[in-house]
Order: C-alpha cells, then sequence, then structure tokens
C-alpha cells in the first residue's frame, strides 16, 4: 500500500510546473519546513527567482500548504514519493 501512495503522489507531483516541482524537492530534502530557506535553496538551484506563488499549484493538488513562513506536506509519504525522485526530471527545472 505505501508503495502504491508513493507513487500516485509522485504522479501528482509530475504534472506540476518546473518552478513547483523544484520547490517541492527543496522542501522533501530540506530538514526544516522555514519557507524563506527553502525559497533561497531553490532560486540558487534554478538560477533565478522561485518566489511564494510557486507554491500555489501544489496547494491547489493538495501537496503541500504554503503561508508566510513555513511550507508543509499535506502527508508523510508525499515527501519520500518526490526525494527518490529528484532524477527524474526534477533536475530539469532548473534548466
Amino acid at each position: 500500500m505505501t508503495e502504491r501512495l508513493e507513487r500516485a503522489f509522485a504522479d501528482r507531483v509530475s504534472d506540476l510546473p518546473d518552478a513547483t516541482r523544484l520547490l517541492l524537492l527543496v522542501a522533501a530534502l530540506s530538514d526544516e519546513d522555514r519557507l524563506d530557506e527553502i525559497l533561497m535553496a531553490s532560486s540558487a538551484v534554478a538560477g533565478t527567482t522561485v518566489d511564494l506563488d510557486s507554491a500555489g499549484p501544489a496547494a491547489e493538488a493538495s501537496i503541500a500548504d504554503a503561508d508566510l513562513r513555513t511550507i508543509r506536506f499535506r502527508h508523510p509519504l508525499i515527501r519520500s514519493a518526490i526525494a527518490p525522485n529528484r532524477g527524474s526530471g526534477q533536475a530539469s527545472a532548473s534548466a
């Protein structure tokens, strides 16, 4: 059941815009949920500004919620579904 859920979450993430997928990847790999640090790291990887608007599609897809201070995944398995998939198209978000 866990593997099937992770796959379902990964499929939902793959349909999101590149900047949103990058933001979620950085959040999944981060030990903290501090939005300012995650946005800074995402911007550094992307080579362009990644802002709070990038979290909107993730919220609309019920993957993560962001406020002015934090970003949190709506289900614990989403984090593990995103992180292992960083090599399958996620790196292209920074191109």
